[in-house]
Order: structure tokens, then C-alpha cells, then sequence
């Protein structure tokens, strides 16, 4: 692929991908103090090319990356010498989240497939309720939930949302595309007074502002 220039010309797979993050942080890349130097965080997450968090409070190097057709996610456990190699040919394949996934697994815990997911019947009437705009803390812009063809749509992209029932009295929807859920707040009257917003270890909570609808 010629057209990315540096970021492209050239195309790896998951076996190349595991050598390179055993040869990297095993040594054979980088001395010990400059491996620290580049897996430390600074700016928030982000430490010197590389995304420095945790994951059910073990710690995770990683960083994904996506051009032209092509997405792909990479992750080193350090606790466990752990490599986990996720490519697609579909740019806006959940990879960041099925390498979570894979990661859940090989910890032994449970994992919720999309396939595990099923669509609940919701009357189109219904959909009205959860209209509106939505704001997320640090967030540039609000976001917005509208019905498209008879289902509620999220965000810019106008993502379709897929409704699962209700969880502990609240109702919530499922955003396949990103695999994350939407779960709804009602008050005493039935309006939707927030959003809170699950994706793996990520959760934000989102006011709606009802002067926007």
C-alpha cells in the first residue's frame, strides 16, 4: 500500500506481530532503561508511542491503528508475558474489544459474544422516549439519539442501536458495531434523564440536556 507512505508499504501477520512484541519486550530491541522509558505514561494513558493502562487492574501495553480497509489492535501483559494479536480487513471491526475479549478469556472470565446478545421486540412508540441529546464528560460535542427506519440511532455515524431488555429496572440498548451497551435512566415519570455508556473497562455517564430534546 503506497498511498499511506510511512504507514503503509508494507503488511505483517499475527505470528510476525507475536515475535515482535517477544523480541521488544524481551529485550532484544530496547535496554531494560529505555523499554521503561517508552512503556511509561505520561500524557494521561499515552506514553512514548504506546498506550499504558490496565485491565481488570492488571497492566496492558498496547495500541491499535486502521487505514484503507485495514484495523488491527496489539497488546502486551507484562504480569503474565501475555500477547494479544487482533487483525481485520474491516476498518471498523470492534478489535480493541475483541482483544479485551481474548484477554477475558484467557483469564478465565466470562465472556458475552455478540452472538449471545438477542434483540428484544420494543414498540416503535416506545423509541420516542429515549430521543434526545446527550452529554458525555469530556466529550468535544453532544451526542445525539434519533430513530432512523424504526430504530434508534447513536452518534455521528448514525450507528443503529439494538434494544436487549431491560438490566435492574433500566432499559438497554446495544451498539453491535462498537460492541458497547447504552443503558437508560429513567426518573419517577419515565423520561430519560442519562446514559450510562459501557465498553469493556470504559464507562461514562451522559446527562441529557433537555433543552435539546
Amino acid at each position: 500500500m503506497s498511498v499511506p507512505y510511512a504507514a503503509g508499504a508494507m503488511y505483517s501477520t499475527t505470528h510476525d506481530l507475536l515475535r515482535w512484541e517477544q523480541a521488544l519486550f524481551g529485550g532484544k530491541v530496547l535496554s531494560a532503561p529505555s523499554l521503561a522509558l517508552m512503556t511509561k505514561a505520561r500524557l494521561g494513558d499515552y506514553a512514548m508511542g504506546l498506550i499504558a493502562q490496565t485491565h481488570q487492574g492488571e497492566p496492558i501495553i498496547w495500541h491499535n491503528g486502521g487505514i484503507e480497509g485495514f484495523h488491527a489492535y496489539l497488546a502486551w501483559l507484562p504480569q503474565r508475558r501475555l500477547v494479544v494479536v487482533v487483525l481485520s480487513n474491516v476498518v471498523t471491526a470492534p478489535v480493541e474489544r475483541i482483544g479485551l475479549q481474548l484477554i477475558d478469556a484467557a483469564s478465565g472470565r466470562q465472556v458475552i459474544l455478540p452472538s449471545d446478545r438477542k434483540a428484544q421486540p420494543i414498540a416503535a412508540a416506545d423509541l420516542e422516549r429515549f430521543v434526545g441529546t446527550v452529554v458525555f464528560p469530556d466529550q468535544p460535542a453532544p451526542t445525539k439519539i434519533e430513530i432512523e427506519n424504526g430504530s434508534l440511532v447513536f452518534g455521528q455515524g448514525r450507528r443503529p442501536l439494538t434494544y436487549l431488555g431491560q438490566k435492574a429496572g433500566h432499559p438497554v440498548f446495544w451498539d453491535a458495531s462498537r460492541d458497547y451497551e447504552l443503558e437508560f435512566t429513567p426518573d419517577a415519570k419515565g423520561a430519560m434523564t442519562s446514559v450510562i455508556l459501557q465498553a469493556g473497562d470504559v464507562t461514562l455517564t451522559g446527562r441529557r440536556d433537555p433543552r435539546a430534546g
